[in-house]
């Protein structure tokens, strides 16, 4: 079954290439969605996928790239798909 997933990072998460490292991981993983650099600091994820994989990319958000301190991961799921076709890094807040 394919799911939609909120996922919040915060802490030294920006300026350490996550977006970067969380996309090629999500392609992996095969996982559809976005990520973005919020203006608080922190990285927001929105990401489509089946259980295993959403859960490997949020188990990987817990500890991110090297360099990443990562404080804070908050998840929320949703009922409602947005059907992505690939995964995107966006650049505005």
């Amino acid at each position: 079954m394919i799911r939609h997933v909120s996922i919040s990072i915060v802490g030294m998460v920006q300026g350490i290439c996550f977006r970067h490292y969380a996309k090629v991981m999500a392609e992996r993983l095969r996982v559809t969605g976005w990520i973005a650099n919020l203006s608080d600091g922190s990285v927001q994820i929105e990401a489509e996928g089946e259980d295993e994989p959403l859960c490997q990319l949020i188990d990987w958000c817990h500890h991110g790239p090297r360099g990443a301190m990562v404080e804070t991961v908050v998840t929320s799921y949703s009922p409602m798909l947005k059907n992505y076709s690939g995964f995107e890094i966006r650049y505005s807040w």
